[in-house]
């Protein structure tokens, strides 16, 4: 994409970076703060339902020793305009 708008690549580096969710509640209110936009013209119930699941099954991958993890993937990307 950067291409096709006139830059060059340097170099694109990409590396995990799990990121410590604060609180119990951690992975679900970064559902809530983060999703937004999928969850219009759904009903508040509806919404509820949808991250309480989705919580539930994150768990097996995303809390250990009492923690939940965001599992962010970073890019580092260095472009130079022609």
């Amino acid at each position: 994409m950067l291409e096709k708008i006139g830059f060059t690549i340097s170099n694109i580096i990409q590396f995990d970076r799990p990121t410590e969710l604060v609180g119990e509640d951690g992975m679900k209110n970064w559902i809530i703060q983060f999703a937004q936009a999928y969850f219009q013209n759904i009903s508040t119930e509806k919404v509820g339902d949808i991250v309480d699941k989705a919580v539930f099954l994150l768990k097996e991958t995303n809390y250990e020793n009492g923690k939940w993890h965001a599992d962010y993937i970073r890019l580092r990307v260095k472009a130079i305009k022609k």
